[in-house]
C-alpha cells in the first residue's frame, strides 16, 4: 500500500473509529494539563480529539516515522485551529527523539501496542519519556464481527494472513497484543487495567459510515483473495462493494460491530533510573 493510500485510509475510516476514541479518552483520565505524547500520530486524528478533550493548556505532541503523513497532520491541526496545543515530529516509536521524564502521559493507538515485532522497543521507550508516576496506554482494533449473516465467510476470511495481521503463522504467543498487561509489568508498569470498548453500525449507514466500512473492508480483508475459495470471494465482492445491490451497510437490518482493547498503568517511580 502506498503512503497515499494510507493516508486516505486513515482519513475515510475514521468516522468508524471516532465515537470509540472519545469514549477512551473520556475514561482514560488523563491530567487535563501537561504534555502528553501521541506514538505512532498517523495523520493526527487521535491527538486532535485528546487536544479537543483536555484543557488548553495542554500539549500534545505526536509521532510517526514518515515525513509525508506528518504534512497532512500538521494541515488537521491548523484546520481545527489549536496551534500550539497540538505539535508533531518525526521519529521511531523504536527510539523516540526525546529526553527521558519529559511527558505526563503516552498512548499510542493502533501502532506501538500492535506491532508484534517493535511492541517491547516501543514499550520501553514510551516508559523512558514518561514521567514517573505518569500514565501509559495502549490502545488497538481487537476484533470485528461485520459480515451479518456469514459467519462462516467471516471466519475463513480471518484465518487468512491479512485476517490475522499484523501477526504472522509461527509469532511468539507472547508477542501477541491482548498479552500487552506481561510485559507492560516486567516493563516497570504498575496498576496495569485492561478494558474493551466496542463500537457498532447499523444499517442504513450514513454515507460517511457508508464509505468508512468501504475503506474497512479493503484494509482487513483486501489482500485475502488467494487464500479463499472464488465462491467465498465471490460473495465478499458483492458483500463489500458499495457498488453492489448487496452491499451490507446498506440493509435496513443490518448491524456490525468492533472493539478496541486499552492496556494502562503508571509509570513505577523507579524505572526511568534503570
Amino acid at each position: 500500500m502506498s503512503t497515499a493510500d494510507y493516508i486516505e485510509k486513515l482519513r475515510v475510516t475514521f468516522p468508524l473509529r471516532e465515537p470509540v476514541l472519545r469514549e477512551i479518552i473520556q475514561l482514560l483520565h488523563f491530567p487535563p494539563a501537561g504534555r502528553g505524547l501521541d506514538v505512532g500520530c498517523g495523520i493526527g486524528q487521535p491527538a486532535v480529539l485528546l487536544a479537543e478533550h483536555l484543557d488548553p493548556g495542554a500539549v500534545i505532541t505526536g509521532v510517526d516515522i514518515s515525513d509525508d503523513i506528518l504534512v497532512r497532520a500538521r494541515d488537521l491541526a491548523k484546520g481545527h485551529t489549536l496551534a500550539g496545543r497540538v505539535e508533531f515530529r518525526q521519529g521511531s516509536m523504536d527510539r523516540l527523539p526525546f529526553d527521558e521524564n519529559v511527558f505526563d502521559w503516552a498512548w499510542s493507538v493502533d501502532c506501538a501496542g500492535y506491532s508484534p515485532h517493535s511492541r517491547n522497543k516501543a514499550t520501553q521507550e514510551m516508559t523512558r519519556v514518561v514521567k514517573p508516576g505518569g500514565r501509559i496506554a495502549m490502545v488497538a482494533w481487537s476484533s470485528q464481527q461485520f459480515l451479518a449473516g456469514h459467519p462462516r465467510l467471516e471466519a475463513r476470511l480471518n484465518a487468512t494472513t491479512a485476517g490475522f495481521a499484523p501477526f504472522h503463522h509461527g509469532d511468539d504467543p507472547k508477542r501477541h497484543f491482548l498479552q500487552t498487561a506481561g510485559r507492560l509489568r516486567d516493563g516497570g508498569i504498575r496498576d496495569v487495567t485492561v478494558r474493551t470498548f466496542a463500537g457498532d453500525v447499523s444499517g442504513p449507514a450514513s454515507h460517511e459510515i457508508r464509505k468508512a466500512m468501504a475503506a474497512f473492508f479493503r484494509m482487513r480483508w483486501g489482500s485475502a483473495r488467494a487464500e479463499v475459495l472464488d465462491s467465498d470471494w465471490r460473495l465478499f465482492c458483492r458483500l463489500s462493494d458499495p457498488d453492489s445491490d448487496e452491499f451490507l451497510p446498506d440493509r435496513q437490518d443490518y448491524y456490525g460491530f468492533f472493539t478496541y482493547t486499552v492496556f494502562t498503568g503508571i509509570v513505577n517511580d523507579y524505572t526511568n533510573d534503570n
